[in-house]
């Protein structure tokens, strides 16, 4: 069974120390700013990574039970075939001895018994199995349902995941809208006073 290596977190508290030193400085405070923003959606991302990475692994160990529950079942209805097929062949030697049976012979007494014990023993064996193959069934349909929840939250990881992205997209998108007026205004004032410089 193999095992994903662990994703990694992103750095943290370089942002913060930014807005501690930026203190006073609005341009060097807004860029701190964005940078925390930045840092935050980046340990989200990370968080719903690992979410993810989790979520493959169990994935993959309920694959495995379900594997390994599909084994089961069919030796389990190899078996009942063999015992099936050991009680038809029981069954016809006692038939064939009952007809042996009218010559009065002790030894066809003797050989009928023991194949009616040997019967027995074999309808035993046969209702064990079918108990096996009762308990594996259920053992595959509790790992179905555990692999449905396990592909239902990953569902959810991974809408989140998108979510944060395009949350993080659209504040890119607003902070280069915010900036376009301020570079604006600059380049005008480039434009009024470098007559003057």
């Amino acid at each position: 069974m193999h095992t994903k290596p662990p994703v990694q977190p992103p750095a943290s508290g370089s942002a913060l120390g930014q807005i501690d030193h930026a203190d006073g400085d609005g341009e060097a405070l807004t860029g701190a700013t964005e940078a925390l923003q930045r840092e935050t959606d980046a340990r989200a991302e990370h968080d719903a990574d690992r979410t993810a990475a989790d979520l493959d692994q169990r994935q993959a160990d309920c694959d495995q039970l379900t594997s390994d529950a599909d084994q089961l079942t069919s030796d389990a209805d190899q078996a009942l075939a063999d015992r099936d097929q050991h009680a038809s062949d029981r069954d016809q030697a006692t038939a064939d001895l009952e007809l042996s049976r009218g010559a009065g012979s002790a030894a066809a007494d003797e050989a009928h018994q023991k194949s009616r014990l040997e019967r027995n023993q074999a309808s035993r064996e046969r209702d064990a199995t079918a108990a096996d193959r009762s308990r594996t069934t259920a053992q595959r349909l509790a790992t179905a349902t555990q692999r449905d929840e396990a592909a239902r939250v990953r569902d959810i990881a991974a809408a989140t995941r998108d979510r944060i992205a395009q949350v993080r997209d659209e504040g890119a998108d607003e902070r280069d809208r915010a900036a376009e007026p301020r570079e604006r205004y600059a380049g005008e004032l480039d434009h009024v006073f470098a007559p003057l410089r």
